[in-house]
């Protein structure tokens, strides 16, 4: 049996039906939400389900978090913040009207 998302997160995946999200498959996923939008008891939970490694992963690997929460957790795990990917400069600029 795969394990689904606590009820209590529910409100933080208003996008999508939470029912259908598994805790192993959508790992990446639940990690982004829960740091950018969850609480300290919510952010302990995290940690306790996928670890600093995972979450250091994220900030490594993913694009689609705010940089103020981007920004925090490169502090807190000591990250420089020239290597989190989300507060790199985008690929390639968007030109409009040219």
């Amino acid at each position: 049996m795969k394990k689904k998302l606590p009820r209590k997160f529910y409100p933080y995946f208003w996008e999508v039906d939470p029912e259908n999200i598994q805790l192993s498959k959508d790992k990446h996923y639940v990690i982004k939400r829960l740091i950018d939008c969850g609480d300290t008891a919510d952010i302990s939970w995290m940690l306790k389900t996928y670890g600093v490694k995972s979450l250091k992963n994220i900030l490594l690997k993913y694009r689609g978090i705010s940089r103020k929460t981007a920004v925090f957790w490169s502090n807190i795990l000591n990250i420089k913040q020239a290597e989190v990917k989300c507060l790199k400069t985008p690929y390639h600029r968007i030109r409009f009207g040219v």
